[in-house]
């Protein structure tokens, strides 16, 4: 991790170096997150949950270093949302705090239920971009480098009522009474405060006088865990996003 860690001071350091001898464009951009992609993992705290459809928006700085070459350095907003309805593991704070007698509880229980996990992020990204393809008007491109990125605010809602099972296959209940699972909890300080990641995609530029319109497709995945404790889950951030934008050219 310490060399991602330098490799982004470096590259970020080598992009505001050269901010005043190469052409400079800025702009925004604003997308989303590719709704329906599904999650499969061993981990079954978060396996069978969908992505769905969240805000991506941002600003861009391109630093031109040759005709081919460029630096991109963004400061984006993402929101990373995944949803899970029916059988899965119930958070822990549901019971917490209840007595069992003499039961002694598996490291994960189930119920059938509707959960929804929110974590809201500023991505800083610093990536090199490449014009693969060049004309009078287009530019087919592609951009990858890393990414660090910091955790605003987390939080799930859960809704649902039902009995809780000790097993996946709902065969034995731990009480004969119902749970409710409407909740909404904070959990920010369940998750680390920083992620770092590897961004890269692919895009289409329009040529103006003034300024380019472009639309890039791009992945970003986590190289870390982003949870701060062992309880709940052990992950790895995973996004694709869409998005459009326009560049304007402050000098070139």
């Amino acid at each position: 991790m310490k060399y991602f860690i330098a490799t982004y001071i470096l590259l970020y350091s080598f992009c505001t170096q050269i901010h005043a001898q190469a052409r400079l464009s800025v702009g925004i951009k604003a997308g989303t997150n590719t709704p329906g992609l599904g999650i499969n993992s061993s981990d079954p705290v978060i396996d069978g949950f969908k992505t769905i459809l969240e805000p991506y928006y941002g600003i861009v700085l391109e630093t031109g270093l040759n005709k081919k070459w460029s630096l991109l350095t963004e400061v984006n907003y993402a929101i990373l949302g995944i949803t899970k309805n029916g059988s899965q593991v119930v958070p822990k704070s549901t019971y917490t705090g209840y007595e069992f007698g003499t039961l002694i509880l598996p490291e994960h229980v189930y119920a059938n239920f509707y959960s929804k996990i929110e974590l809201n992020y500023i991505e800083i990204p610093c990536m090199l971009k490449y014009n693969f393809y060049q004309n009078k008007k287009l530019n087919i491109f592609f951009n990858a480098g890393p990414s660090v990125s910091v955790l605003l605010n987390a939080k799930v809602n859960t809704s649902g009522k039902g009995k809780i099972y000790s097993d996946e296959a709902h065969k034995t209940t731990i009480t004969p009474f119902n749970f409710s699972f409407i909740h909404e909890t904070d959990l920010t300080d369940w998750f680390n405060p920083l992620n770092f990641a590897f961004q890269g995609g692919a895009g289409l530029t329009y040529k103006t006088h003034t300024g380019d319109f472009f639309v890039n497709l791009e992945g970003n995945i986590g190289l870390m865990k982003i949870q701060a404790g062992n309880g709940d889950g052990s992950n790895n951030t995973k996004a694709l996003n869409l998005s459009v934008g326009y560049l304007y050219h402050i000098w070139q």
